[in-house]
């Protein structure tokens, strides 16, 4: 698989470092009597933008990707205090805090928002970060079969009755077509011997919406899991599905568990006439 920024049940991003991209940085805004330093970075990863409002979040972001990075320093920047004539601003400079960061990929906590940019009365609309964290790739993933193309080892936040997990997951296929198999655990690296849930996945472009073509499965055998990642490819890959565009209700509301994203995703996959499998109701997640 082309590596490649996705959503993943609507609430987050999960996007190779080295793909994202600062388009533009604000460090200060204009007030009714005077300017105040309230900093903001716009960010593209993959086909989604992310806006990171504040000065706490944007100290995250960094402290994600270059943890230990003297504040007052970065403060100073972010102010142009260094900047000389000709200088690059500080968009630059976080922009190689990303390319020069140890991480693989980061994954973005975010709300669907329409708020006006800074100094402008350009409107934003798109995602924006709550919080970020930033994980490398499994150093040993596991071998798959070949016909099934390549994998991204990832970490996928998984939401269940139990409280919320970053789980171990593989993701198949080719963008905007994917399948992710996550295990149901917080182990260090993905195990087809654990058990593990399957989601088909047609990711949004252009601001639309995720569908899901199949039914999401939980399976424990290695055999049977390693059929039903091969099913979905195939199904996807004939398919040719495009997302619905974008209408204004994204139901993007925080805390969802998993199961409550997958049905609306699912349901929105059978009104756009994308419907693989019979059942409405995923299979198998009844006691998620």
């Amino acid at each position: 698989m082309h590596r490649q920024a996705f959503r993943h049940c609507a609430e987050w991003i999960i996007a190779p470092t080295d793909q994202i991209t600062v388009e533009r940085f604000f460090g200060w805004r204009r007030g009714a009597k005077r300017r105040m330093f309230q900093p903001c970075a716009v960010l593209k990863a993959g086909e989604h933008q992310i806006i990171v409002d504040g000065l706490a979040e944007v100290f995250a972001l960094i402290d994600a990707i270059q943890p230990g990075l003297p504040r007052n320093a970065l403060k100073e920047g972010m102010k142009g205090g260094f900047m000389l004539e000709g200088e690059p601003p500080f968009a630059h400079d976080l922009q190689a805090f990303l390319r020069e960061s140890a991480f693989d990929f980061l994954i973005f906590s975010c709300d669907s928002v329409r708020m006006r940019e800074p100094n402008s009365d350009a409107m934003f609309v798109g995602l924006k970060m709550r919080t970020v964290v930033a994980h490398t790739a499994m150093k040993s993933p596991p071998a798959t079969p070949a016909h099934l193309g390549a994998t991204w080892a990832i970490r996928a936040p998984y939401r269940g009755k139990n409280g919320e997990v970053l789980a171990p997951a593989l993701v198949f296929g080719d963008y905007p077509h994917i399948v992710v198999a996550m295990n149901l655990n917080d182990t260090p690296s993905f195990s087809f011997k654990e058990p593990t849930l399957i989601s088909s996945v047609v990711c949004a472009v252009g601001g639309g919406l995720d569908l899901r073509p199949h039914a999401t499965v939980k399976r424990d055998d290695p055999h049977r899991i390693i059929d039903e990642i091969e099913r979905r490819i195939a199904d996807m890959h004939e398919s040719g599905f495009v997302p619905e565009p974008f209408l204004g209700d994204d139901r993007t509301g925080g805390g969802m568990t998993f199961k409550e994203r997958d049905m609306i995703e699912r349901q929105r996959a059978i009104q756009a006439f994308c419907d693989l499998d019979t059942p409405i109701l995923s299979t198998g997640l009844k006691d998620l």
